[in-house]
C-alpha cells in the first residue's frame, strides 16, 4: 500500500469505503468498517468525514452507523440519463444491426409514449421511417410493450395509464385493452415483446427490455419486414440479442432471464366488460408467426 500522504491512496480508500458500504444494508459502525478494510479508525474517520461533507455517505444520528448518501443517487441518475445511455448503447446497437443485418432501435418510455433515442440501419431496405426523438404510442410498439410488461403487474393500473384510448396506427393495431394486456402478459413471460404490423404496415419487431434490478430503463428492438419475421427468424434474433448484448451491458443492467413457458399469449387477468367503446370494434386475435 502507498504511504499515508499519497493522494492516490486517499482516493482508493474512499472508493473502497463506498464499496463496503454498498453491501451494508442498514450501515456499519466505524470500527467494523475499519476492521474489514484493514485500516485504523482515525484514518478511515477522516475519509468518511470528507465523503459525508459531499453527501456520498451519511451517518445515522442514533446508531452512528455510516450509510451510502444521496449524492450517489444523482451520479446514478446522470449515468442512466438519455444522452449517456445513447453513448453506451450505440456500439452495441451497431454490432447487433451488423450481425443480424436488420434495423435496430433504442427506446425509452416517456409518459404513455415510447421515444426513439437511437437507431442503426442495415444494408437491407425496409419500408419504415423513424427518427431519433420520434414519439409513438407505447402500446402499439414492441419497444413500449417490452418496457411496460415490467412496470405493471395488474390490469387495472395498466389500463388506467395506457388505454384511454390506444390509437389505431394500422389496420392491424390492437386497440382493445384486454387484447393488448394479454400480449403484455405474454411479453413478461417470455422476456421479450413481439409486434406484427401494428405500428407500420408490412413491418414486424422484436424488443427486449433492459432492466436495473427488475425495473426497465430502456428497450432494444430489431425491426424487419413482416414476411421475413418468421418464428425461426424470431428465435434466431432472440438468441443473437442474448449472445451479443448481455455480456456488454454496464454493471447492474440485465436482460430478462430466460423463461421456460412457451411464447404464447396468456389469459387476461381481468373481466372483460360487455360494453364496447364507440367505433372501436372487436380486433382480431393476436397471431404470432
Amino acid at each position: 500500500m502507498a504511504r499515508d500522504n499519497s493522494p492516490m491512496e486517499s482516493i482508493d480508500k474512499a472508493l473502497l469505503a463506498l464499496d463496503c458500504l454498498s453491501n451494508a444494508g442498514d450501515g456499519r459502525p466505524l470500527g467494523s468498517l475499519a476492521a474489514s478494510m484493514g485500516l485504523k479508525k482515525n484514518s478511515l474517520h477522516r475519509t468518511l468525514s470528507a465523503l459525508r461533507y459531499r453527501g456520498y455517505v451519511i451517518q445515522d444520528p442514533e446508531t452512528g452507523n455510516y450509510q451510502l448518501g444521496p449524492t450517489l443517487l444523482r451520479l446514478a441518475d446522470n449515468y442512466l440519463s438519455e444522452n449517456r445511455l445513447r453513448m453506451v448503447f450505440h456500439p452495441i446497437l451497431k454490432d447487433l444491426s451488423a450481425e443480424l443485418n436488420e434495423l435496430c432501435h433504442l427506446g425509452v418510455l416517456d409518459g404513455i409514449d415510447i421515444v426513439c433515442v437511437d437507431r442503426v440501419e442495415s444494408v437491407q431496405a425496409i419500408r419504415v421511417w423513424t427518427a431519433i426523438g420520434q414519439r409513438s404510442a407505447a402500446m402499439t410498439s414492441a419497444l413500449g410493450r417490452a418496457i411496460v410488461a415490467y412496470l405493471h403487474k395488474d390490469f387495472d393500473t395498466f389500463s388506467a395509464r395506457f388505454c384511454n384510448p390506444i390509437p389505431r396506427r394500422t389496420a392491424h393495431t390492437h386497440t382493445d385493452p384486454f387484447d393488448v394486456w394479454t400480449e403484455v402478459q405474454a411479453t413478461y413471460r417470455r422476456g421479450y415483446a413481439i409486434e406484427h404490423q401494428e405500428g407500420h404496415e408490412g413491418v414486424s419487431c422484436v424488443a427486449f427490455p433492459v432492466l436495473r434490478k427488475e425495473f426497465p430503463i430502456l428497450a432494444i428492438s430489431v425491426t424487419a419486414p413482416y414476411e421475413r419475421m418468421s418464428a425461426a427468424r424470431i428465435s434466431e434474433i432472440v438468441a443473437k440479442v442474448r449472445e451479443l448484448v448481455t455480456p456488454r451491458l454496464p454493471i447492474g443492467l440485465t436482460l430478462p432471464e430466460r423463461r421456460n413457458s412457451p411464447a404464447q399469449p396468456g389469459r387476461v387477468n381481468a373481466t372483460r366488460s360487455k360494453a364496447k367503446a364507440p367505433n372501436q370494434g372487436e380486433p382480431a386475435p393476436l397471431k404470432l408467426r
